[in-house]
Formats: C-alpha cells, structure tokens, sequence
C-alpha cells in the first residue's frame, strides 16, 4: 500500500458518513464546499465535547464535525449543565431544530440544541484561508456494500444498472467541481444498507 500522504498535497477539511439508501442520494454540498458555522446548545454533560467529534441531531438526523468549543457560556460538563456554542464543519445541510437532543460520537442526549444553525463569515472561521473554496478532490469509500455513483448529473439506478460501481472498500476520487456538484448515490443492491465515506480534499 502507498503512502497516502504521498497522493495528495491538499488538507482533508470535510468528511461525511454518508447512507444514500435505495433512492439516489445528491452529495451534500458541505462534503465539497467549505464552510464554518457555529450553534448553540444547553445541558450539555457530562462528556465535554471538543474539536474532532461528530454530533447528530437525534430528531433532524443531521451531521457536522466540530471544530472549536470556545469556553463555557455558564455551567459545567462534570455537573451535566454546560451551556454554549459549537463551531461546525461538514454539515449535511439538514437543519438542526432548537431543543432537540445531541448524540456526540457515541454518546447519546449529551448536549441540547439551544437555537439555529449559523453561518459564520469569513473574519469567524478557525480555517479562513479556506472560506468557499471548493476541494481538488472528493474521495468517495464504499462501506459496507458497494454502490453505485452517477458523477456528471446522471441519475444512478439500481434496477437498470446506471451508475458506476464502487466495490466495497474501494474508493472514487472526483477532481472536477461541477462533478463534484452532480454526484449521485445510491446503494448497488436494493436494501444492502451501504454507506459512503467521504472526504473532501482542499
């Protein structure tokens, strides 16, 4: 196996698990194009939640990698009442609803969302040589079963076998930004329950 920093002389900024399911999945636009934002939570405890971690809304279903965690607003994470903000990279683009609950990694009802997703600008960001850039490349990992990729706006199917075929464990990597716009996802075998890794490459 080479090495894999030798592939790419890029940062890996976005990364997303994707499920696309039976029904063609659009890539998400926060897989490929960078942004930052920040939201609010409350009850929060007692597992701290730093730089790193994935949070999952637990009635929205949406995703975002953190990238910051500024100092407490009030409370504390050992006594299960800590209030403040996260600062969020690769969000689905789903939107997080106010007050529902936050499973961090693999801790569930950690914190609670107090509020809405914000969009930061670019003076805000803990990356702002990379705001709205668009990655070099897109890697795209079959996981668990292979899928099928449409990656110029074609529409991938798995009864008519459109798309192209990623083997589990294999990897697509798109270069193209108007590619990287037009993917599609979708499992290879109806009811396979694949998933896709993906990262951005900036």
């Amino acid at each position: 196996m080479p090495n894999i920093s030798l592939l790419y002389d890029g940062l890996n900024l976005t990364t997303m698990r994707l499920a696309p399911g039976d029904t063609a999945l659009l890539m998400p636009a926060g897989a490929y194009k960078y942004a930052e934002y920040k939201i609010g939570f409350d009850s929060g405890g007692t597992t701290a939640i730093t730089a790193g971690m994935r949070i999952l809304g637990a009635t929205s279903g949406a995703q975002a990698v953190v990238t910051y965690v500024p100092d407490l607003t009030s409370g504390t994470w050992a006594g299960g009442d800590a209030v403040g903000f996260l600062y969020l990279k690769s969000w689905t683009g789903i939107a997080f609803q106010n007050n529902e609950k936050l499973t961090v990694e693999a801790v569930a009802d950690d914190a609670t969302v107090d509020g809405t997703i914000i969009t930061l600008g670019q003076k805000d960001y803990i990356n702002p040589n990379f705001y709205g850039k668009t990655a070099r490349q897109l890697w795209i990992q079959g996981e668990t079963q292979s899928l099928k990729v449409g990656c110029d706006g074609t529409i991938p199917a798995q009864t008519s076998l459109i798309g192209i075929t990623i083997p589990n464990g294999s990897t697509m990597i798109l270069t193209d930004a108007d590619n990287m716009a037009k993917c599609y996802l979708i499992n290879a075998a109806n009811g396979s329950n694949g998933f896709a890794n993906v990262l951005g490459i900036f």
